[in-house]
């Protein structure tokens, strides 16, 4: 006997392929040391069509120790944390300032949830998404970010700072807080559909 309900009352969500994504959420992590913030398709905020795209910060999940040379031309020994490249990334990619960036990644991991929690509505572009598969084997959504390249491993680090950036096709600031309000309004908020009496305006 098949599944009426099945067939009839659910539909399966699509994987998102796309190159510009916004966040919608950030949460705990199943380990204590780790952040997960939830992107979906830019024109998908209610999340109806496309499946979530995750990216996880896991607090000393470096890489082993190599070779780097940094913009002085400075060759050292130096671990690097994947995680934490991506996420600085991002928040780079939503202007964030440097003295905000320090706070979020040097905040323990419930305060990082929160700090993050205020980006949510800013859309950037990002690598191109789909199915990926863990370094635990499990297959998520995520972004398809490049392998490791341990024989150009500066410039793999190089590129690996600015996998994300800002989404220009938002527009202004402005714009960008208003999307950010849109999608952290309640379902059940009530939205005035025009002025009312005792309104005021505010140059």
């Amino acid at each position: 006997m098949s599944d009426i309900y099945s067939s009839l009352a659910s539909m399966e969500l699509m994987v998102p392929n796309v190159t510009s994504v916004c966040l919608t959420g950030v949460s705990e992590g199943k380990k204590p040391n780790t952040t997960v913030l939830i992107f979906r398709h830019p024109e998908d905020k209610k999340g109806n069509q496309y499946e979530s795209i995750i990216l996880t910060h896991t607090v000393g999940a470096n890489l082993p120790a190599n070779n780097y040379t940094d913009e002085n031309g400075d060759t050292r020994r130096v671990v690097f944390n994947l995680g934490s490249l991506h996420l600085i990334s991002f928040l780079q990619a939503v202007d964030a300032s440097d003295d905000e960036i320090r706070e979020v990644m040097t905040a323990s991991r419930d305060e990082r949830v929160e700090m993050l929690k205020r980006y949510v509505g800013e859309c950037v572009t990002c690598p191109m998404t789909g199915r990926v598969k863990g370094g635990d084997g499990v297959t998520r959504v995520g972004f398809k970010f490049e392998d490791i390249d341990w024989d150009d491993y500066t410039d793999f680090i190089n590129r690996q700072k600015k996998v994300f950036g800002p989404d220009f096709d938002l527009g202004p600031a402005l714009e960008r807080e208003e999307v950010r309000k849109r999608n952290t309004r309640p379902d059940n908020a009530v939205v005035p559909m025009s002025m009312e009496d005792g309104d005021e305006l505010i140059d």
